[in-house]
């Protein structure tokens, strides 16, 4: 092996001793490398550290789905499009973009967590195929835009007001960029709906038809109580803007009440494409919503296919002439991280005096015993079925739509979260659900262990995917997950220990 002193080829002269030093000794030159490293060490603690985000900030648990009437005339490319910017921090990160740190931009714990959603239609009331480019464009450059106009603000002047002239800016910018790409010519404008969401601070710009709704629980017991929507504009002709033909947005800002809320009072958001919002009423779309609490995947799925399925339905008179894209964006307020861990425990148990706990092992802490329901679909690595030895033809939407109506049955078993007891056993409901519908051997066992899939490591765990990981270990004890995507199909997990 090659020792301090030794000659290598490195251009750098890295391990080449102390030739060409001016007398320097070889300790000191070692002593010099290791204080230089020390500080590299420390460097980006201290900027992690700044920029952590506050520990007050609410999670936001957001998906979206886009479904089309197959049945229909095809287009030719997609009419409606989605960003999903779940921390736009890490994307001002990248792009080298610094955004201001005061202002509305913090509280008295740190940094606010920034979140980008936005819808973009194409097909809603101009038919166009600029439309279309418009949706593409736009989606495809608003983050940067954003980010570029928020950098700007200046420190004393980040609040409510700024920020909703930054998406108008934002818009303004947009429009003028395509028509630039487009040699001059005037650019296509599509109908969207944007959200902002700066810590407790939602901020919404909405062009055109799309659905926008701002929704909370009101009323006791919780049971019984009622889903008040607030239109955020777009539907709602309001005299500062939104017209389509005017290419102005209607922009709003919104606080979110969220301290000492409880986890099913905490308000949601719903982005809808406008052949959604005129396919189904305010209350059905928050029926949904509320039916699939906090799993967002399955309520913009549910949505987007209860569209689809009322335009089909729907008179030749009133049928649209093509296909529509039912695009729908679902996001609801959580717990802070401190405050609701995926084993249960809240902040409070944080501030007890640690005990001495017996030395286990670290790898027994990344472990989690789980339950699930898997149903294929043909673009999974083995479409077959195992357990009755057939070839899967399904695809994903409909995989998605059986596991949506599995959940839909679990759930009337009632909120058994944080119960290990209940966790540990498989009721008859659970049993019958899972023979009948899930694709894996798992389901073939007995007892309390159908579906039983065993303690799955770090390994096994990220060999489901990334997001899939996270999303498992979230949950708490007895909860069922949302719609869970893997190279194996789509899942139903339930965290039993």
């Amino acid at each position: 092996p090659m020792s301090y002193g030794d000659s290598c080829s490195h251009p750098s002269g890295y391990e080449q001793g102390n030739t060409g030093y001016s007398g320097t000794p070889l300790w000191k030159i070692k002593q010099q490398m290791e204080a230089a490293r020390q500080m590299t060490l420390e460097l980006p603690k201290e900027k992690f550290e700044s920029d952590a985000p506050s520990i007050k900030c609410p999670r936001l648990l957001t998906d979206a789905v886009v479904l089309c009437d197959e049945q229909a005339p095809k287009k030719p490319q997609p009419g409606a499009r989605h960003v999903l910017v779940r921390d736009l921090r890490k994307v001002a990160q990248v792009l080298k973009i610094a955004l201001p740190r005061h202002g509305i931009f913090e509280d008295s714990s740190g940094l606010v967590r920034c979140s980008l959603f936005a819808l973009c239609d194409g097909m809603c009331e101009d038919s166009s195929p600029s439309s279309a480019k418009a949706a593409e464009f736009y989606c495809r450059n608003l983050p940067a835009k954003l980010l570029g106009n928020l950098s700007i603000i200046p420190a004393e002047r980040c609040n409510q007001v700024f920020m909703q002239s930054a998406l108008l800016k934002t818009f303004e910018d947009l429009e003028a960029d395509m028509a630039r790409a487009q040699g001059g010519a005037a650019g296509g404008r599509c109908a969207a709906a944007v959200v902002l969401v700066l810590g407790d601070w939602l901020f919404s710009a909405v062009l055109g038809r799309c659905g926008a709704l701002l929704c909370r629980v009101e009323g006791e017991p919780l049971e019984t109580a009622d889903y008040v929507a607030t239109e955020l504009g777009g539907r709602r002709k309001g005299p500062s803007g939104g017209s389509l033909d005017s290419g102005v947005p209607e922009v709003s800002a919104h606080q979110i009440e969220l301290e000492g809320g409880q986890r099913r009072r905490l308000p949601f958001i719903l982005l809808t494409s406008a052949c959604v919002a005129d396919a189904l009423p305010v209350r059905e779309q928050l029926g949904l919503a509320a039916e699939f609490r906090v799993r967002p995947r399955a309520a913009s799925g549910g949505i987007a296919a209860l569209a689809v399925e009322r335009l089909r339905a729907a008179p030749a008179a009133e049928a649209p002439a093509k296909a529509l894209d039912c695009a729908v964006i679902v996001s609801y307020f959580a717990e802070p991280a401190a405050a609701g861990g995926g084993d249960g425990a809240g902040a409070a148990a944080s501030e007890q005096p640690a005990a001495k706990r017996p030395r286990v092992d670290a790898q027994a802490l990344q472990s989690v015993r789980l339950r699930h329901i898997l149903v294929r679909h043909r673009d999974s690595k083995h479409p077959m079925d195992p357990v009755k030895h057939q070839v899967v033809t399904r695809s994903r939407a409909e995989a998605e739509a059986l596991l949506r109506g599995a959940l839909a049955e679990l759930m009337k078993e009632g909120d058994h979260r944080g119960n290990s007891m209940w966790a540990a056993k498989s009721t008859p409901t659970i049993t019958r659900v899972c023979r009948s519908t899930s694709e894996c051997k798992s389901a073939l066992k007995g007892g309390s262990m159908c579906g039983d899939l065993g303690w799955l490591g770090k390994k096994e765990l990220q060999a489901l995917g990334k997001d899939t990981e996270e999303a498992v270990r979230a949950l708490g004890i007895a909860e069922w997950s949302d719609l869970l995507a893997s190279e194996q199909g789509v899942h139903l997990m339930m965290r039993i220990a």
